[in-house]
């Protein structure tokens, strides 16, 4: 099956025609399952103080080897587990000293892999290094600039500075990385740029910022400079509604997935707040919570739930993925000589029925020096692959960078970038 698409759209110092070759043929029957695009994948912990046991979990964090970490809030520690759930280490007790805690609420790990608890009881933020170490910590009970009020929800961006939900202020304050105060925002209240008892906060990869707006069941966007962007959410159980939710993390894609925790749900959105999906009902069987609470993102978009009342951690894995993006072509072209470059696209999930590990909304998005094309693909059926080939015509000499991005609205984002070399027509 073959068809041909003309992207009549794109710069004049470039054209580009687009013919797109479908690499199978297959009607599908899309299954309706409990987690929509994630699956049930593992469980760990029950009620206890031995390792890998939770009294009342709350925050949880991942670092970039995978690994997790959970603020084990009623037995005053922090445990580290690998993506399967195996106890690796653990630290803190109960205490007002360093590398202790009155009350572990919840727990970030910026680039270096230093982790950042928010004591909540104690209203402080301790720092240790990736061992466990203690490094040193900040913060005294009041209100005024760089004072805390029982800090709940805590996250790190991309230069290390650190984001804390200052529940009892309402407010949300940035420190770097030493604890020096940056600045803050937000005040009590239901307006934009105010917040009800912020319970947690994330940033994605553009160091945006994303708060739980508890009180006002919904989630606020701002930048890092915490100017307001955009706000989602309303009291109630439809989809992209929220009761009381709790946690907030992001993807590498820079998708946003909320812990419902009055519906025990989680819902996952794209980065402008549009719904996506669901899943997840109140019980203890797998896939059900009680009161789900942090949640996390590993960099392979698997997702980790506390699920607080059961005394567990929850991992899901994506039915739908964008895996190798592949693209082939020449690496030198002549001024206003049509190349060719094939974009070859896998989807790597894995689906527990046929069909729902699908990617939807397949999009490839080329850009150059004065050049932008979106173009969609389509559905990519799980463990399936698609092909497009993208004939580009240079206008300009030079070493033009182009990006092959592809997207998908449930599997997530891969970009390919490669450096086209053109010379002159002579």
């Amino acid at each position: 099956m073959k068809s041909e698409v003309r992207a009549s759209h794109l710069s004049p110092t470039w054209a580009a025609t687009v013919l797109t070759s479908l690499v199978f043929v297959i009607a599908l029957a899309i299954a309706s399952t409990a987690s929509g695009s994630y699956r049930y994948e593992a469980e760990w912990g029950t009620g206890g103080s031995a390792d890998g046991q939770f009294s009342f979990p709350y925050g949880i964090a991942t670092d970039s080897s995978n690994y997790v970490y959970v603020a084990d809030f009623g037995n005053h520690r922090i445990q580290k587990f690998d993506s399967l759930g195996n106890f690796v280490d653990k630290w803190g007790s109960f205490g007002p000293h360093v590398d202790e805690f009155t009350g572990a609420y919840d727990v970030a790990i910026d680039r270096a892999g230093n982790a950042f608890v928010a004591d909540t009881d104690d209203s402080e933020i301790h720092k240790f290094d990736s061992d466990g170490a203690f490094v040193s910590r900040w913060g005294t009970t009041g209100s005024a600039n760089g004072q805390l009020d029982h800090p709940r929800g805590i996250a790190t961006d991309s230069r290390g500075d650190v984001y804390v939900a200052d529940e009892g202020n309402h407010r949300i304050q940035k420190f770097d990385s030493d604890g020096n105060f940056l600045t803050t925002w937000g005040s009590f209240g239901s307006g934009n740029n105010q917040i009800g008892q912020p319970e947690d906060v994330a940033t994605d990869a553009a160091d945006n910022v994303y708060v739980v707006d508890t009180l006002n069941h919904r989630i606020q966007k701002f930048d890092s400079s915490g100017n307001f962007l955009t706000k989602w959410g309303s009291n109630g159980r439809g989809p992209g509604q929220f009761t009381f939710p709790y946690g907030v993390a992001t993807s590498a894609s820079g998708n946003v997935y909320v812990a419902d925790s009055g519906n025990s749900r989680i819902e996952e959105f794209n980065s402008s707040g549009d719904f996506i999906t669901k899943w997840g009902a109140s019980g203890t069987s797998a896939g059900e919570f009680r009161v789900p609470r942090g949640i996390a993102v590993d960099r392979s978009d698997n997702v980790y739930v506390v699920d607080e009342a059961n005394d567990r951690v929850q991992k899901f894995s994506p039915m739908s993925k964008i895996g190798k993006v592949t693209v082939t072509g020449p690496a030198r072209v002549k001024q206003g000589k049509q190349a060719s470059w094939k974009v070859r696209v896998e989807n790597t999930g894995d689906g527990t029925a046929t069909g729902d590990g699908t990617a939807t909304g397949v999009k490839l998005k080329v850009k150059g020096r004065g050049m932008g094309a979106s173009l969609p693909i389509g559905d990519i059926p799980e463990e399936k692959s698609m092909s497009v080939m993208v004939r580009i015509k240079p206008r300009r000499i030079g070493r033009i960078k182009t990006t092959f991005k592809v997207t998908s609205a449930n599997a997530g984002t891969k970009a390919i970038q490669k450096t086209i070399k053109v010379t002159s027509r002579q």
